[in-house]
């Protein structure tokens, strides 16, 4: 359950990307940083920022 919220998440900010570009990156890096304190485990779910 926790991988596919994770994955919903990653979706969520590639669909929007090109949307006020700048806010959505901050809004990435936000669940980014969430999602690594809550599972450091799990880091390589998670998208870089650097491939938007």
């Amino acid at each position: 359950m926790r991988s596919t919220k994770s994955k919903a998440m990653t979706n969520y900010c590639t669909l929007h990307q090109n949307q006020n570009q700048s806010q959505i990156i901050t809004l990435c890096t936000k669940i980014n940083d969430k999602l690594l304190q809550s599972a450091p485990h799990k880091k390589s779910g998670i998208t870089p920022l650097n491939s938007f």
